[in-house]
């Protein structure tokens, strides 16, 4: 699927969704300089979005996570991060023998798994991934 990039849709989707996370019990802080955010974000007398005419194209998964290999991890990641601490303490507690990391991208588990004495079998559908 292509279509135009749409700069401006996609920030208001963002600080949407950065509102939607504190609806409950955001501070009101946060919560006024995300609507402020928002408003200069559709002014376009601002000129805070660059506009463009470039035409985007959707890529399939295989293509994305070769594309991001190289850099899976090395960028912020929220979700890597909550999730880390979490499969750390779970893998901690089990006896070494053999295990199966299957979907392991670049193989963040399996160095953990090695490293508490696992015989790790790694498997995923990026070559990309596993190279790393």
């Amino acid at each position: 699927m292509a279509g135009r990039a749409r700069i401006r849709e996609l920030m208001m989707g963002i600080e949407g969704i950065a509102l939607l996370r504190t609806a409950i019990d955001g501070d009101e802080e946060f919560v006024e300089a995300r609507v402020a955010e928002m408003r200069r974000i559709a002014d376009p007398a601002e000129s805070l979005v660059p506009t463009s005419d470039e035409w985007l194209s959707e890529i399939d998964a295989t293509r994305g996570y070769a594309a991001w290999a190289p850099k899976y991890d090395s960028l912020s990641n929220f979700i890597l991060a909550v999730e880390e601490p979490v499969v750390a303490s779970l893998l901690a507690g089990v006896q070494p023998g053999r295990a199966l990391d299957a979907a392991c991208g670049t193989g963040r588990h399996s160095v953990t798994l090695v490293a508490h004495g696992h015989d790790v079998i790694g498997v995923d559908q990026s070559s990309e991934m596993l190279e790393l």
